[in-house]
């Protein structure tokens, strides 16, 4: 779950950006996002619990410790995948996101 996360992040930082309000504060559209990004963040965690669920299902004890590996894997799966879709977003539309930033720190 935390290499979903830690793809997650940068990922939703730059597909919807919030600039802060009029008083430094984050927009209302801030709380949706951060919803969104916990529903997202409990999703990465179904691969490793499906494993878990057959286990038990299965009553398979050396399929319960196959999560742990399986758990990890789709962590970092997701991290380098998420965090390379932030990278290449973040080079072809640097200028936009920088422009919408700064038109609203005036």
């Amino acid at each position: 779950m935390r290499g979903g996360s830690a793809g997650l992040a940068p990922i939703s930082s730059l597909v919807s950006v919030q600039p802060l309000d009029e008083t430094g504060g984050p927009t209302p559209a801030y709380s949706l996002k951060v919803h969104i990004a916990l529903v997202l963040v409990a999703l990465a965690a179904l691969v490793p619990v499906a494993v878990l669920l057959a286990a038990r299902r299965w009553h398979e004890p050396w399929l319960a410790w196959v999560a742990v590996p399986v758990g990890l894997a789709t962590g970092a799966a997701l991290a380098a995948y998420l965090g390379g879709l932030a990278v290449s977003r973040l080079q072809s539309r640097q200028v936009r996101i920088l422009r919408v930033l700064a038109d609203a720190a005036r």
